[in-house]
C-alpha cells in the first residue's frame, strides 16, 4: 500500500510538473502596458486618446489621435488618426493571448499565432494571409520571460531581439529590442528600442520608451503616464528631448 501510495504522488507531481510546463502565461508581461488588451482585461468599452498640446500626424489639439473600442468580449478595433492611416483589429482568447490580428492601411492584411512551449521556451508562428512568416522563440527563466527572438523568412531576412531585466520584486523593469535587416532597399540597417518601467507598489506607474533612428544618436521618446489602477492616462512625446506633443487619454 505505501508503495502504490509514492506512485500516485510521483504521478501528481509530474502530472502537475508537466501542466505547470504548458503554461503561456510568461507572454503576458510583454502586454502590461498595452491599451488593447488592457481593455479586454478592464471590460471598458472605449478608449480615447486626444492631442493636448503641439501637433502629429497632421493632428492639431483637441484632435483624436487613437479611438480604441471594444466589438466583442475578447476583440478591440482601433482606428488610429493620420495621413493614410490606418486601424487594427485584436483578436485576443480567453486567457488573454493575441491570437489574430488584422492591419488596414492601404491594403489589408490579417496575422494569426500559434504557440507550442517546450519547458523553458516557447515558439510562436506567426503567419500573414500575403504569404510572410515569422518565428518567435521565448526564452524562460523561473517563469519570467527573459528573451525573444524572432526571425522573419522572406525575400529578405530580418532579426529581431529583446530582453527583459526585472527588479527585486519580479516585476519588468527594463525591455530592451533590436531590429535589423539584410535588406538593401529598406533604409534601415538597425535600430533599437528601450523601455524603462516604473512601479507603485503593485500598480506600474510610468514608461518611458526611446526610440532610436538608424544611425543610434536621434530618437524618439514616449513618457506613459498611467493611473492609481494601472492604465494608461497621459502621454508625451519627444523627439530628441524637445516636446513634439502631447495626448491625453479618456476611457470609457
Amino acid at each position: 500500500m505505501k508503495y502504490l501510495v509514492t506512485i500516485f504522488v510521483l504521478i501528481a507531481v509530474l502530472s502537475c510538473k508537466q501542466k505547470g510546463n504548458q503554461s503561456l502565461e510568461p507572454l503576458m508581461v510583454d502586454y502590461i502596458d498595452d491599451i488593447p488588451f488592457l481593455l479586454t482585461q478592464k471590460k471598458l468599452d472605449s478608449v480615447f486618446e486626444i492631442v493636448t498640446f503641439g501637433q502629429i500626424n497632421n493632428l492639431m489639439v483637441r484632435d483624436t489621435l487613437n479611438y480604441y473600442w471594444l466589438t466583442d468580449k475578447n476583440t478591440i478595433s482601433q482606428k488610429h488618426s493620420g495621413f493614410m492611416c490606418c486601424s487594427n483589429t485584436f483578436l485576443y482568447d480567453s486567457s488573454g493571448l493575441l491570437i489574430t490580428r488584422h492591419k488596414f492601411s492601404d491594403y489589408s492584411e490579417y496575422f494569426t499565432s500559434d504557440f507550442m512551449r517546450n519547458e523553458d521556451y516557447i515558439i510562436e508562428t506567426e503567419t500573414s494571409n500575403l504569404g510572410s512568416k515569422i518565428n518567435y522563440k521565448y526564452d524562460l527563466k523561473n517563469e519570467l520571460l527573459v528573451a525573444k527572438t524572432g526571425e522573419a523568412l522572406s525575400e529578405a531576412t530580418s532579426f529581431e531581439t529583446s530582453t527583459f531585466e526585472y527588479n527585486s520584486k519580479k516585476q519588468l523593469a527594463v525591455k530592451m529590442s533590436k531590429m535589423n535587416s539584410n535588406d538593401p532597399e529598406s533604409g534601415v540597417d538597425y535600430s533599437k528600442i528601450i523601455t524603462i518601467y516604473s512601479w507603485d507598489e503593485a500598480m506600474l506607474s510610468e514608461t518611458n520608451e526611446k526610440s532610436y533612428y538608424p544611425n543610434g544618436i536621434d530618437y524618439y521618446e514616449t513618457i506613459t503616464k498611467f493611473d492609481s489602477e494601472g492604465f494608461p492616462a497621459s502621454k508625451i512625446i519627444k523627439k530628441n528631448m524637445d516636446t513634439v506633443c502631447k495626448t491625453i487619454i479618456k476611457r470609457f
